[in-house]
């Protein structure tokens, strides 16, 4: 026999909660059948009356779930659409369509633009490449940093020693603001994830 399942309570408003049973609400990879689409099940979560759906997917589904949960809204089944940040490309924007985008909230990480400590990162890949970094690359340039940094503290290139190092970062000076590393955990202390929305023109900005 199946074991007893415990409903999840989810806090989706100020003053109301939603209880859901995860094996019934949640939907995943595994769920989904060869050649099935995602936005199939989005129709099915909008209607039971939630408050938010939270959509972990690139931006190729996401967007198909998003054009979903549009077209339910606009028929009377209003859900909040919360994508996780591998949507957060502008590849999504232009598959959704702006005025569908506009509909949800996104988890994801301001821009290089939008990091006031990201200027001279910023300034120097536009003059060598011509074009202006992806969202991702700031992050990819304090990582870099963060290991040559720990390299040459440790005066060694063997794992041990950088890692030694590595796990004792601190208030490292970043693109992305000051890096602290956890040396219980090997994360990143306070890593700097947003909730954006998607603006008039078209861009994902942080909101306040």
């Amino acid at each position: 026999p199946r074991p007893a399942r415990r409903p999840v309570e989810l806090r989706v408003r100020p003053r109301s909660t939603c209880r859901l049973d995860p094996h019934d609400c949640l939907r995943g990879s595994a769920d989904r059948r060869s050649g099935e689409q995602w936005s199939r099940y989005a129709p099915r979560r909008a209607t039971r009356r939630t408050g938010v759906v939270y959509v972990s997917t690139y931006f190729p589904e996401g967007a198909l779930i998003a054009g979903a949960l549009a077209a339910e809204a606009a028929d009377g089944n209003s859900t909040t659409c919360f994508m996780g940040l591998a949507n957060q490309d502008p590849a999504f924007i232009t598959a959704s369509g702006l005025a569908t985008a506009q509909t949800c909230v996104f988890s994801g990480v301001p821009t290089p633009q939008q990091f006031p400590s990201a200027s001279d990162y910023l300034a120097a890949y536009t003059t060598a490449f011509a074009t202006s970094p992806g969202t991702w690359g700031t992050f990819t340039y304090d990582s870099a940093n963060v290991l040559f940094a720990a390299m040459e503290k440790a005066g060694s290139t063997d794992y041990e020693a950088v890692l030694d190092q590595l796990k004792n970062t601190s208030a490292f000076p970043g693109a992305t603001g000051p890096i602290t590393i956890d040396p219980m955990t090997g994360s990143r202390v306070d890593v700097p994830v947003k909730v954006l929305k998607v603006g008039t023109r078209g861009l994902f900005e942080v909101v306040p």
